[in-house]
């Protein structure tokens, strides 16, 4: 008998799938396809973060493997490993580049997810077409656009996600099953695969079932253990093997075994923001008494996966990416909440309409999800356009023209790793160890004996007041650090340029305190040709796409900036 089996007798006219539900379906495919063509940024250019994956998949499409560097040992600065592969594969088919392949993928899978939200709703619990293309709608004009047009790995993850929670809602409604079991088990896994905090997602969502089904869960949680210890300890037994570690480097760099209170609060923020109009279903479930358990089976991977954020920064969480992947699978929750305030009506005795005068209903269905595509689109204008990119970012056009020495093998050491390593093409260090096993792993960070090694053409490192105007000014002036640590990665970089014989060619930002510094090694063939370079090249906000054309090259020294210093974004 399944734990949530509908306990409604009276007649259902939508309960079966109908022709009508295919005209719905393509209708909330088209809209989407056309959200994604009108909004997504085509022209532009990805985040910087996403930039190092594509820098990845470029190398293992032409058999480099999965290297930051061609013939240098693997690394893995790339946290959405299945993402990374399947990028790969549609560079290897289509032949269109790296940045046009993961958005047209991504594009695909954002579509393919609003298209199953719906027929997972109809399918699994026979709600109104209405409800179930109301939550497809409201999905389909979400952030997953925003990680389609910059490139992060959301639409792909979040997919996966949608694909194991619907089988385990498929479970506790209409029975426990092999077929059902072994496909929780696989999309978990992919889930996990696709990047490591989806393995915490996959447990949450096991822990779920378990509180759901309790005894009737032995089924599908064995079959779920053996598929995470069987194929799944093989994957991390060949990444232990090939990368020499168990985590993806942003792991170690954002993470180090600290908590990170700042985080957990922005993590909660990110959710309630994008669940905004599913919070009154989940209070009402908790209150009433015959669909709390329901509730609570359904928040478990919701609240577990917000909680676990406190573990890492905050750092780079472009357009909520981190907690994305709540939003498909609470949206399919819905339909299983609702069920269980209907029963609880029932039994409280609050006679509800019987579904039989279909115009009334589907005239009040239409007025649902013109409410739902209103509200959606103020929410994109207020919430999540801000994380958009604009065309022109950044140090492209410095990146670009550094692409001609490529085949002089020159290193740069660089603190933004994504548009200039991407577009240069050359060695590069990640000065914050993001991309590099030695210095995320090393806990003086970068020090001056790797730097010798390396022997840099070019350092450059972006610089505000985070900790105060006197450090930054140590920084600026190329003041020694005062200690070994990663925290100190801004004075090494400046000092070792300073002490090193480097020009500085450039302090490109809108302010002072909100700065790109280029520092070019001298008696190089070219590095006048560099250095003029950099300088003629203004910068481009990467937030705004505004021209940036102050290069505060001859400042020795910083008096004031305002407190916090913080970036142009598109909303300001």
């Amino acid at each position: 008998m399944p734990v949530f089996a509908s306990s409604d007798s009276r007649p259902n006219p939508w309960r079966e799938w109908e022709s009508t539900d295919l005209v719905i379906l393509l209708a909330i495919l088209l809209s989407c396809l056309y959200f994604a063509a009108t909004k997504i940024i085509w022209r532009g250019l990805p985040a910087e973060d996403s930039l190092m994956l594509l820098r990845y998949a470029n190398h293992l499409a032409a058999g480099q493997g999965i290297t930051w560097n061609v013939g240098e040992h693997p690394v893995e600065g790339a946290t959405d490993f299945l993402f990374l592969i399947a990028v790969t594969l549609v560079i290897k088919i289509t032949h269109l580049g790296a940045i046009m392949s993961a958005r047209l993928l991504l594009t695909a899978c954002h579509v393919a997810g609003a298209g199953f939200l719906y027929c997972a709703s109809r399918k699994i619990f026979a709600v109104h077409p209405a409800v179930a293309a109301t939550l497809a709608l409201y999905f389909a004009t979400g952030p997953g656009i925003v990680h389609s047009s910059n490139g992060f790995s959301g639409p792909f993850y979040g997919l996966m996600a949608l694909l194991a929670w619907s089988y385990a809602l498929a479970t506790v409604t209409e029975g426990v099953t092999l077929q059902r079991s072994i496909g929780f088990a696989a999309f978990a896994l992919l889930t996990g695969l696709t990047r490591p905090d989806g393995v915490l997602l996959a447990i949450f969502m096991t822990a779920a079932l378990l509180y759901a089904l309790r005894g009737r869960a032995k089924q599908i949680v064995l079959i779920t253990a053996a598929v995470f210890v069987v194929l799944g300890g093989a994957y991390f037994l060949w990444r232990l093997h090939y990368f020499g570690y168990l985590l993806p480097n942003p792991f170690y760099k954002k993470g180090g075994g600290h908590l990170y209170p700042f985080s957990l609060k922005r993590s909660a923020s990110n959710v309630t923001k994008m669940l905004l109009p599913t919070l009154p279903v989940y209070a009402l479930g908790l209150l009433a008494p015959m669909a709390r358990r329901r509730t609570i089976f359904s928040l478990i991977p919701v609240v577990g996966f917000t909680v676990i954020w406190v573990l890492l920064t905050n750092e780079n969480n472009l357009g909520m990416r981190f907690q994305y992947v709540v939003l498909p699978i609470s949206l399919l929750s819905m339909p299983l909440i609702l069920r269980g305030l209907s029963e609880e009506a029932e039994a409280r005795g609050w006679k509800l309409p019987v579904v039989a005068n279909r115009t009334a209903w589907n005239a009040a269905a239409f007025v649902l999800v013109l409410c739902t595509v209103a509200m959606e689109s103020i929410w994109w204008k207020t919430v999540y356009l801000e994380d958009m990119n604009e065309p022109g970012s950044g140090a492209y056009k410095i990146a670009a023209g550094l692409q001609q020495w490529e085949d002089k093998h020159y290193t740069i050491v660089a603190t933004e790793a994504g548009v200039i390593p991407y577009f240069s093409h050359w060695r590069s260090i990640d000065g914050w160890g993001l991309n590099d096993e030695e210095i995320v792993h090393n806990p003086r960070g970068l020090t001056n004996e790797y730097l010798d090694k390396n022997q840099p053409a070019i350092i450059m490192f972006y610089l505000q007041p985070e900790n105060g105007m006197a450090e930054f000014n140590e920084v600026w002036r190329g003041e020694a650090p005062t200690r070994h640590d990663m925290t100190q990665l801004l004075k090494v970089m400046s000092n070792y340029a300073l002490t090193h014989d480097y020009e500085l060619a450039a302090r490109w930002g809108p302010s002072p305190c909100n700065v790109n510094v280029w520092y070019v090694k001298r008696g190089l063939p070219e590095s006048q040709q560099m250095i003029d370079l950099i300088r003629r090249e203004p910068y481009f906000d990467p937030y705004s796409g505004r021209q940036l054309d102050v290069n505060y090259l001859g400042d020795k020294a910083v008096s004031a900036c305002s407190d916090p210093p913080v970036r142009i974004t598109a909303k300001e």
